[in-house]
C-alpha cells in the first residue's frame, strides 16, 4: 500500500482483520509509535509527504481514522519517534534534523494544542532513535549519545527544574542500534546492544543506593543494525532481539526473581528481515 500505515486488529468475534489507513507515506527506514490518549488510539509517524515532519493518525468511534499534521521541524533521516503519556497529555519525542539531531518534544495540552519544545543538549548517534518511558512518575528519554562515544544518556523531566541530561557512560552501543527502556517495579532497566561485548545485550539498571549499574547478559549476538524491545510482565522482565547466531530468529532474555537471567530461544519462527527489530507489548483482554 505504498508505505502507508496499516492496522491489524483483533476482535473476539472475527479474529484478526487488516485495515488500511492509506494517507501519507511513512519515511523510509522509520517506524510508528502508538499510544492511548484518553481512551483514543494515536499513531505517530514520520511523514515523507510533509518534509519528514511528524504526523498523527487518530481513531474516534464517531469519525473513524483521521490524519493530522504537526508540521514543525523535520525528523533526522532513518529515525523514529517515541511517544508517552504524562499527566494525561501525549509527548512525542523525535530526533530533530533542524536542531543538530538533538531531541525535540511535541506536547499536547487542552489549552494550547500541539507545541514543539527543544531539549537541545547532545546529538544522537546517526540513525538511532530515542526510547521514552514514565519511570517512577517522571518522563525519561534514553538515547545513544554521539558526543559521549555512543554511550547511553538519559533526559529526565523534573517539574521544578525542567529537563536535565544525565550521562550513564559505560560501554558504547553498536552502530545503528537504539536502547529500549522498561520499568520493573520501581527500577528502570535500559537494554542496548553492547559494541564492547561482541554485540550482545547489556542492561543498565538503576539502584537507589548505588546509582546506575551495567549488567552484561552476554549470550547470543544481536543481528547488525537491530535493536531490542523490552517489557515487564508480573515478576518477569523480557528483552526480545533478533538473534544472528540463530539465523535472525527471535530470542528472549528473561529474568525472574527465582531463576535470574535466562536466554529462551523462540523456536519454529521465521527469520526476521534484515535490519528490522521486534516490538513487544503487554496486552490485557477486556
Amino acid at each position: 500500500k505504498g508505505d502507508t500505515i496499516a492496522d491489524w486488529t483483533w476482535t473476539t468475534t472475527g479474529g484478526w482483520g487488516q485495515s488500511f489507513l492509506h494517507g501519507d507515506k511513512v519515511a523510509p527506514g522509520t517506524s510508528p509509535s502508538a499510544v492511548i490518549v484518553n481512551g483514543t488510539l494515536n499513531v505517530f509517524f514520520v511523514d515523507a509527504e510533509k518534509g519528514d515532519t511528524i504526523a498523527d493518525w487518530t481513531w474516534t468511534t464517531t469519525g473513524g481514522w483521521g490524519q493530522y499534521f504537526l508540521y514543525g521541524d523535520a525528523a533526522a533521516t532513518g529515525t523514529s519517534p517515541s511517544a508517552l503519556i504524562y499527566e494525561g497529555n501525549p509527548h512525542v519525542f523525535f530526533v530533530d534534523a533542524e536542531k543538530g539531531e538533538t531531541i525535540a518534544d511535541w506536547t499536547w495540552t487542552t489549552t494550547g494544542g500541539w507545541g514543539q519544545y527543544f531539549l537541545y543538549g547532545d546529538a544522537l548517534a546517526p540513525g538511532t532513535s530515542p526510547s521514552a518511558a514514565i519511570v517512577n512518575g517522571a518522563p525519561h528519554v534514553f538515547f545513544v549519545d554521539a558526543a559521549k562515544g555512543d554511550t547511553i544518556t538519559d533526559w529526565v523531566w523534573n517539574p521544578t527544574g525542567g529537563w536535565g541530561q544525565y550521562f550513564l557512560h559505560g560501554d558504547a552501543a553498536a552502530p545503528d542500534t537504539s536502547p529500549s527502556v522498561v520499568q520493573v517495579g520501581s527500577t528502570p532497566n535500559v537494554f542496548f546492544v553492547d559494541a564492547a561485548k561482541g554485540e550482545t545485550l547489556t542492561d543498565w539498571v538503576w539502584n537507589s543506593g548505588t546509582g546506575w549499574d551495567q549488567q552484561f547478559l552476554y549470550g547470543d549476538k544481536v543481528a547488525p543494525g537491530t535493536s531490542p524491545s523490552a517489557i515487564a510482565a508480573e515478576d518477569q522482565t523480557h528483552a526480545f532481539f533478533v538473534d544472528v547466531t540463530r539465523g535472525n530468529r527471535l530470542t528472549d532474555w528473561n529474568w525472574s526473581q527465582g531463576a535470574g537471567w535466562h536466554e529462551t530461544r523462540l523456536e519454529g519462527g521465521h527469520a526476521a528481515t534484515a535490519g528490522t527489530s521486534p516490538v513487544a507489548w503487554i496486552w490485557e483482554a477486556p
